[in-house]
C-alpha cells in the first residue's frame, strides 16, 4: 500500500510539472474508486459523469498545488465531495449564499474558474453535435446523453452494430477537431469524452444491479 500511494505522489509531483501522461495514469487509477462513492452521493447517473469531468478538470487547473501533496487519494476524495456537495446543492435550489465550510478564497475562485471552464467546454460539445448530420447526432446523443450501448442504438434504429459503431467513431473524431479548434484543451477533451468513464460507470451499474 505504501509503494501504490508513493507511486501516486510521484504522479502528482509529474501532474504539478505539466506531465499530461501521468495525469492520464491517475485518472484511470481513479475513476473506478470514484463512481460508486460518487453514486452513492449524488443517485443520478448524468450527474456522476459531470462531477467525476469537473473533479479532473479542477485536479489539472490547480495541478500548481499538488507538488507538495503526500496524499493523492485524500486530495482527489476532498476535491470529488466538494464538487458533489455543489452540484447537490444546485439540485436542491438552496441559498446561493451556502458554501462548503471552510473553504478558502483561493479555492472559491479554483471551484468558479473551473465550473466556468467546464461549461464552456460542454457548451462547445453541444455546439459541435448541432453541426453533425442527423444520423450522426442521433447516435451520438443515444449514446452519450442516454447511455445506450452499440447493440442497443442498433436495435433502437434498425442498424447493423458496425454502422453504429462506425457512425459514433465518426462523431467523436469530429468533435475532437471542433473542439481543438475551438482553443480547449485536447487532454480535457479526452476526459469529457472518454470510453473508460462511460465503461466504468456501465460496469458499477451492473455490480449494483
Amino acid at each position: 500500500m505504501y509503494r501504490n500511494s508513493d507511486n501516486e505522489s510521484g504522479l502528482l509531483q509529474r501532474i504539478s510539472e505539466g506531465d499530461e501522461q501521468a495525469f492520464a495514469a491517475l485518472y484511470k487509477i481513479y475513476v473506478p474508486r470514484l463512481v460508486p462513492v460518487i453514486r452513492r452521493t449524488v443517485q443520478s447517473e448524468i450527474m456522476v459523469n459531470e462531477v467525476i469531468q469537473e473533479t479532473f478538470v479542477r485536479l489539472w487547473i490547480g495541478r500548481d498545488k499538488l507538488g507538495g501533496v503526500r496524499d493523492a487519494g485524500a486530495w482527489i476524495y476532498r476535491i470529488a465531495a466538494n464538487v458533489s456537495y455543489n452540484y447537490l446543492k444546485r439540485r436542491l435550489v438552496e441559498q446561493k449564499a451556502l458554501k462548503v465550510a471552510g473553504t478558502s478564497r483561493t479555492e472559491e475562485h479554483e471551484d468558479i474558474s473551473a465550473g466556468i471552464y467546464l461549461r464552456e467546454l460542454l457548451g462547445s460539445v453541444r455546439e459541435a453535435v448541432q453541426h453533425m448530420s442527423p444520423q450522426r447526432q442521433k447516435i451520438y446523443r443515444l449514446s452519450r446523453e442516454q447511455g445506450l450501448t452499440v447493440p442497443e442504438i442498433a436495435a433502437e434504429l434498425g442498424l447493423s452494430t458496425n454502422t453504429v459503431r462506425n457512425t459514433l467513431s465518426s462523431a467523436l473524431d469530429f468533435l475532437r477537431d471542433y473542439l481543438q479548434k475551438k482553443g480547449h484543451s485536447l487532454l480535457l477533451i479526452s476526459i469529457v469524452l472518454s470510453h473508460f468513464l462511460d465503461d466504468c460507470i456501465t460496469s458499477c451499474r451492473q455490480l449494483a444491479g
